[in-house]
């Protein structure tokens, strides 16, 4: 109740003086945060009531993401409210979200793995069909320079998520898993939904992630030569694409050396909440 009551009086001027104009991707990411709390309080309310509630342990992780938060509450508290309510709102949903995981994961128990996993795939699984009607003329992207997002707003961060559906699906698909033989054959049908969608994202930084995934998928069962062969087919499709798109790959190597920059000038305190854009301008 004391940490629920200094919650509160800390975030009550923050909340005097927000205009809450959330843009449409962080109310879609709200949204989820929300139905997670939803799911967290359902859960605790189950397990009160049946009387199965395992000892949530302190982890070190908790003090690092409770601290972290009130860095940022603190900081947008005493500094002026643009640009830094965008900062502070998705550093609250994001705890928000820990918070939640926390209580829903020890009650759940083992079967936190697989209702996890079936989740990821459900979602990847739509998230690959909104691609699919997107590249048949279906349906419109979400931006107008690009043919293909899916529900997100980039092609970068779609296909980083289409990565990691896959690497699910592959995982969940190989023949010594515990998972029966139609859950194999529905993981390896979603890994084949995501693949052609994930090639035409166009998004070097997801083909990357996937072809490291595969190898140490590889060289996990004990195939050490396909993982050598894959590693090395990577790397030359790698380079391939560095040539195919040289100058974004280079505008993206001059944005790192100026994020450095900016980052060595002020490497110990930080440039504070929303600080970054104008340190970055002048670096």
């Amino acid at each position: 109740m004391l940490a629920v009551l200094s919650a509160a009086l800390l975030l009550l001027p923050v909340v005097m003086r927000t205009e809450a104009v959330p843009s449409v991707q962080d109310a879609y990411g709200h949204w989820a945060v929300a139905a997670l709390c939803g799911l967290a309080a359902c859960t605790a309310l189950w397990a009160a009531l049946f009387r199965r509630c395992p000892a949530v342990r302190f982890h070190w992780m908790d003090a690092v993401a409770t601290l972290w938060w009130l860095y940022v509450a603190v900081g947008y508290w005493l500094r002026p409210a643009f640009p830094a309510s965008e900062a502070f709102g998705e550093a609250t949903a994001l705890w928000m979200a820990y918070a939640a995981l926390r209580v829903v994961v020890p009650v759940c128990g083992r079967a936190w793995r697989p209702v996890w996993t079936c989740g990821l795939l459900a979602a990847g699984a739509w998230e690959a069909l909104a691609g699919w009607r997107q590249l048949l003329g279906l349906a419109a992207s979400h931006h107008h320079r690009f043919a293909l997002t899916g529900t997100f707003f980039n092609p970068g961060p779609y296909g980083i998520f289409l990565v990691l559906t896959l690497v699910v699906a592959l995982a969940a698909a190989r023949p010594w898993r515990p998972a029966g033989g139609a859950g194999r054959r529905a993981a390896l049908c979603v890994a084949m939904l995501c693949l052609p969608v994930l090639v035409a994202t166009w998004s070097r930084a997801a083909w990357a992630g996937a072809g490291v995934a595969v190898v140490l998928l590889l060289w996990q069962s004990g195939r050490r030569r396909a993982a050598g062969w894959t590693l090395a087919v990577g790397l030359a499709a790698g380079c391939a694409a560095y040539f195919l798109k040289q100058g974004s790959a280079d505008g993206r190597v001059l944005m790192a050396l100026v994020a450095g920059r900016a980052w060595a000038a002020e490497w110990l305190t930080g440039h504070g909440l929303g600080g970054y854009l104008p340190a970055y301008g002048e670096a």
